[in-house]
């Protein structure tokens, strides 16, 4: 059985101990890719900032490597996860190289300089999401897309077994999200263990192996991605009629048809 990183049990979560949703119950495995989809409002983002031990769950448990997210540190935390925002906040204007150093902080402690173990770290994780030719280059003068890759090698970098991802394509064009999500799938292939969050149910098709389906006053739906992504569950989270269709190469794609009869 692949070792858990993450349980959560019989969670409830909602700001100011109100529940937004049903209880969540999952596991969070090495190698698994789980996809959290639902509408705007249904409290994805609220879900991970709980599961990350920044909220109190209002029922159930969160426990990272067998221990209560609560009774984690964060600096024991962030050997076992690292976070992703989906519009990360930047107090200076610091180069990219820089910015992704700051992955290494719950390592090295605030106080001491970056050693040559981190700026490998730093270094590897640049060059894997390809940006290499904007290392040098302030934050405040690369892309939307840039900046948002320059997120994702800094949770990268922090070298923890897990990665938790607020809509890591968002601000991404075709190619770059499509980048990213082989990214994550060869991360996961790697032995890390990857929950992200989407709008976009295709994304699962492409990483994922599990699927959180939330909706609005509804029950959480998980499991396997070819049980969930499909029209009849998609149609009746999002209030829509959902179709499903195959390319040319045979690949299924999802794709909205508008209200009606479901």
């Amino acid at each position: 059985m692949t070792e858990s990183l993450l349980e959560v049990d019989r969670l409830r979560f909602g700001p100011a101990g109100v529940a937004l949703s049903g209880p969540v119950s999952l596991r969070l495995g090495r190698g698994t890719v789980l996809v959290v989809l639902g509408p705007n409002g249904v409290g994805k983002t609220t879900l991970f900032r709980t599961i990350l031990g920044l909220l109190q769950p209002v029922a159930g448990s969160v426990a990272w490597h067998g221990t209560p997210a609560r009774d984690l540190s964060p600096r024991d935390l962030s050997r076992f996860v690292a976070y992703v925002p989906q519009s990360p906040g930047v107090a200076f204007d610091f180069t990219v190289e820089q910015y992704v150093l700051l992955g290494r902080l719950g390592l090295m402690g605030a106080l001491n300089a970056p050693g040559r173990e981190d700026r490998c770290a730093a270094s590897a994780a640049i060059d894997r999401l390809g940006l290499d030719p904007v290392r040098g280059r302030l934050l405040s003068r690369v892309s939307g897309g840039e900046r948002q890759l320059a997120a994702l090698a800094r949770g990268l970098a922090q070298g923890s077994s897990a990665l938790v991802l607020d809509e890591p394509a968002a601000s991404l064009d075709l190619g770059n999200q499509v980048r990213v999500l082989d990214l994550l799938a060869g991360l996961a292939r790697d032995g890390l263990a990857i929950a992200y969050s989407t709008h976009d149910p295709n994304h699962a098709l492409i990483a994922g192996n599990e699927v959180l389906l939330m909706s609005q006053g509804g029950e959480p739906l998980h499991g396997g991605v070819e049980a969930l992504i499909e029209p009849g569950a998609l149609s009746r989270a999002y209030g829509i009629r959902v179709e499903a269709a195959l390319t040319a190469s045979g690949r299924p794609v999802i794709s909205a048809g508008g209200r009606g009869s479901r």
